[in-house]
This record gives structure tokens, sequence and C-alpha cells, in this order.
């Protein structure tokens, strides 16, 4: 999230699409290194989505915070 082009490609892709009337089963979801709750919500709807309950996606909205000065990535220290 600390880079201006994060995630660029998907975006552009669900704007490219989005402009050529595609209908989204599941929002774009954007997601950095260590954001495995994110794909833990996402994945049990994304197979109910394939199982035929189109509506099951349209609920879901994952948004990760992006690193700031507000918001700091918390790294370990491993060694001094």
């Amino acid at each position: 999230t600390g880079y201006p082009s994060f995630c660029g490609f998907t975006k552009a892709l669900d704007v490219a699409l989005s402009e050529r009337q595609a209908q989204p089963l599941l929002h774009r979801v954007d997601a950095d290194l260590g954001y495995e709750q994110f794909f833990q919500q996402w994945q049990p709807v994304l197979g109910q989505v394939l199982e035929g309950d189109l509506s099951a996606g349209q609920d879901l909205r994952l948004q990760v915070t992006a690193y700031g000065e507000d918001n700091a990535f918390s790294a370990p220290i491993f060694e001094r």
C-alpha cells in the first residue's frame, strides 16, 4: 500500500471491465502482504458464488488501510 500504483493492474482491469458494462460477481479486493484474514473471509464467499449463489458476493467489501504516518507497518526486529 506504500506506493502510488498499489494494485494498479487490478484497478485498471476493473475500470476497463466496468466501462464495457461487465458486472462483478465479487467486489475487487486490494490486499498486501499480511492480509491472510481477507482470504479467509473471501474464500467461502467465492465458493458460494461458484455454486450459483450470485448474490453472496454483493455484500462482501474488504478494504485495506494504507500504511502511512498514522498507520505504520508493524515489522519484527530480528537482530540488533
